[in-house]
């Protein structure tokens, strides 16, 4: 299936699991995935396992607290993959 760049999913939790099985259904219907979750080689192996699949997918490690938003870890705080 053809992608739609202008479709773009961000799911939390896409390294494994029900994240993982969203994703997946997602991108096979043709959106473009962003693979969010805080373990930065999961992320990685999760979007290229997609990718080797053919759908469009990128890993971005994030994390997602519930502290108050005066903690500084309260944001989230996402990184793009190396070498982008």
């Amino acid at each position: 299936m053809s992608t739609n760049p202008t479709r773009i999913a961000a799911i939390t939790g896409a390294n494994r699991g029900l994240g993982r099985a969203i994703a997946a259904g997602l991108a096979g219907g043709g959106l473009h995935v962003a693979i969010c979750a805080r373990d930065e080689r999961a992320t990685q192996e999760t979007a290229d396992d997609l990718r080797r699949n053919g759908l469009a997918a990128s890993p971005h490690q994030l994390q997602v607290t519930g502290q108050p938003p005066s903690s500084p870890t309260s944001r989230a705080e996402a990184r793009p993959p190396r070498g982008e």
